[in-house]
């Protein structure tokens, strides 16, 4: 029972590592390491569920203009990404 406890209480930071550093690796990519993004707070957490109307997107700061790693060092991409953080008390 003890080693289970333990096992609870190291998934969340376990979680939290895996999830920034899927934020910051592809950002190696980038040719403009000064690009940063800014995660903004918001009292209340859009609904997941993949339309993003939420008015909370409003107020977060779009990041675009990516460039690729591979296969074209420094290309523009081939899909238009845009990328907003946005965090509460709770969750990011």
């Amino acid at each position: 029972m003890i080693g289970r406890r333990k096992n609870k209480n190291l998934l969340f930071p376990i979680l939290v590592v895996l999830l920034v550093l899927g934020f910051i690796s592809p950002t190696w990519a980038q040719d403009n390491p000064s690009k940063r993004g800014t995660a903004v707070p918001v009292e209340e957490a859009p609904l997941l569920d993949g339309v993003l109307d939420d008015a909370v997107w409003g107020v977060a700061v779009e990041l675009s203009d990516f460039r690729q790693k591979d296969p074209d060092q420094g290309a523009l991409v081939s899909e238009a990404t845009t990328v907003r953080v946005i965090y509460t008390e709770e969750a990011i």
